[in-house]
């Protein structure tokens, strides 16, 4: 699921940013990073469960931006307000995850915009033994049905 998650936002910066002009890189890289570019990356996780064979599942991005020009920081700005509106919602199996949270600051002329999904998940359940037959008896002063004194 999470792969997915990481198309669904790869997808929506496309949207706005193309293919020709920038590079999108999903695995880490050290070097040759070709500028301008973004990369998407999952931080840290994480299930916690809820009621029953309910899971809560956080699923925390950073996705960096290394701007072209000279006035990074303004550009940098600009990427920033752009990503909030792009990934409030991504699109995983036809159904819309909604982004619970958004931080985004410049560190050393890189754009570090973080955003979170939540999404419930199930546990799958094994099938239970089912009955094949059954029988009920009920009562009335000592009496069952069907019998008669």
């Amino acid at each position: 699921m999470i792969n997915k998650m990481i198309d669904g936002i790869v997808r929506q910066i496309r949207q706005s940013y193309g293919e020709e002009k920038y590079e999108i890189y999903t695995e880490a890289v050290k070097q040759s990073l070709k500028e301008p570019c973004f990369s998407v990356l999952c931080l840290n996780p994480s299930l916690r469960r809820k009621l029953g064979p309910r899971f809560l599942k956080t699923v925390p991005f950073i996705i960096r931006y290394w701007p072209k020009s000279d006035n990074c920081h303004g550009e940098g700005m600009e990427v920033l307000e752009e990503l909030q509106y792009l990934l409030r919602d991504i699109e995983v199996d036809g159904f819309k995850l909604h982004s619970a949270e958004m931080t985004g600051q410049m560190v050393d002329g890189v754009l570090q915009f973080q955003v979170t999904y939540e999404t419930f998940v199930m546990e799958k359940q094994e099938d239970k033994d089912k009955f094949e037959s059954y029988e009920i008896r009920t009562g009335v002063g000592g009496l069952t049905d069907g019998s008669k004194e």
